[in-house]
């Protein structure tokens, strides 16, 4: 089982994700992080982890949730579900 913790901060803009446990990568693979931001769906970062540790990614406002996924190095256009890692939904407290 795969998992992750997302910390948001709207007030200070900051944003983190604390990986428990991902599946290893091949090589010319990397875990490319997306973002769902008034429904679209757009790249932030390649995704550079190490199990327990936490990891500044980059924050924008109004995300609704976090994607994760295994992609190839070269990259793709759009996001896939095959090689899903972690979706992980944002709300207000």
């Amino acid at each position: 089982m795969y998992g992750c913790i997302t910390y948001v901060n709207i007030v200070r803009a900051i944003s983190y994700v604390y990986v428990d446990h991902f599946p290893e990568l091949l090589e010319n693979q990397v875990f490319q992080l997306r973002a769902d931001v008034n429904r679209h769906i757009i790249p932030l970062d390649i995704l550079e982890v190490s199990d327990n540790v936490l990891v500044e990614i980059t924050y924008k406002q109004e995300m609704e949730s976090l994607i994760i996924a295994i992609e190839p190095e070269s990259g793709c256009q759009e996001a896939t579900v095959e090689n899903l890692v972690a979706h992980v939904f944002l709300r207000s407290i």
